[in-house]
């Protein structure tokens, strides 16, 4: 895939409904109650935060492009598919490509891969003798997290370069090969610079940004498996960093108020906010909390009757999702419904 037309299908996923800023929100990781809830609300969330260094110049050149190419058109700050797009976007899977899941890694893959290239480079140059380099990666904490391992392997290089070598290669092959290439090529040892991914889309004739999407893929292929299966990878595992909460502050604080036993009425009184901005709170912690009761505000049958009308629709839109339903279900319901749909749940 390539950028463009990862931005074209995302365009098609907020077509009349969102802004074109909302998109570069979402690929950015903006932790804002609104981008989260669009990207489950509109089954986009696989592409949340996947490119926290996107500039807006950047993000505004592509949809330029786009628009020169007559594949959008902007009309009231919305980008609207043309049918040149749509001809284009059909028929393609985006939502899987290459298994990419921005909601589930994005608080951890970007440390993970710099982990990762750290430890390679480390053991590469500890067993040929070379103690003195300068570090890939310059963050202390994650030159503290590859020291930790070196001291858990009690310093023995030749063990963890075997160990390293033995969980990478297995890693590895279950993965795309362009995908296992476009990582090992980023990584520096002994002898070798790795390059950057500017350095090797120019040396494929690609876009930055197209090669930043396969490095994301990679390192989220080796997660998903290595997380499946800890006990096979033990030695990557440790590169990786615990995530943290992925609710907003302001969430946060109400979930603390809903475990007190406050009621919603009584949480927006107490922090004097409206009722329909703790009622977004509650929609995001219901897409993220497993502890979260839903029947504190839904009853089963109305519940039910949603999932119902949203398999009838084929969407999760709201509007044709609530002409389906009975008039007493509102909008926070079905917002509360859709947002129980969330597998990946903390």
């Amino acid at each position: 895939m390539h950028y463009r037309e990862l931005l074209l299908f995302l365009f098609k996923k907020l077509e009349h409904e969102r802004s074109v800023n909302a998109v570069f929100h979402l690929l950015k990781g903006k932790k804002s109650a609104q981008t989260l809830q669009d990207a489950y609300l509109f089954q986009i969330e696989n592409f949340y935060g996947i490119d926290r260094k996107l500039k807006k110049s950047t993000f505004d050149v592509y949809v330029r492009e786009l628009t020169e190419k007559r594949l959008v058109r902007v009309e009231n700050d919305q980008a609207i598919v043309t049918k040149q797009g749509n001809q284009i976007l059909r028929g393609r899977s985006f939502q899987s490509y290459y298994q990419i899941k921005g909601h589930k890694y994005h608080q951890i893959d970007r440390e993970f891969k710099q982990g990762l290239i750290l430890l390679i480079q480390t053991v590469s140059m500890l067993i040929h003798g070379e103690n003195k380099f300068i570090p890939i990666v310059d963050q202390s904490y994650i030159q503290s997290r590859v020291r930790e391992v070196l001291r858990d392997y009690s310093m023995q290089f030749d063990k963890i370069a075997e160990q390293l070598y033995g969980e990478l290669h297995t890693v590895l092959s279950t993965i795309d090969e362009h995908l296992a290439t476009v990582l090992l090529k980023q990584c520096s040892g002994y002898a070798r610079v790795g390059m950057s991914e500017q350095q090797i889309a120019v040396e494929e004739n690609r876009n930055k940004e197209d090669l930043h999407l396969q490095t994301v893929a990679a390192i989220h292929n080796i997660l998903d498996t290595i997380s499946e299966q800890p006990e096979k990878y033990t030695l990557l595992t440790r590169l990786i960093l615990k995530k943290t909460n992925r609710l907003t502050v302001s969430a946060q604080e109400t979930f603390n108020f809903y475990q007190a036993g406050h009621t919603l009425e009584e949480i927006a009184s107490i922090r004097q906010l409206k009722i329909s901005t703790i009622q977004d709170h509650f929609v995001e912690i219901a897409t993220h909390k497993k502890v979260f009761n839903i029947y504190s505000f839904i009853s089963e049958q109305d519940l039910n009757e949603i999932q119902e009308a949203i398999q009838n629709t084929s969407t999760r839109k709201l509007k044709p999702i609530k002409e389906q339903l009975r008039e007493e279900i509102d909008y926070f319901h079905i917002r509360l419904a859709i947002a129980n749909m969330n597998d990946d749940k903390e």
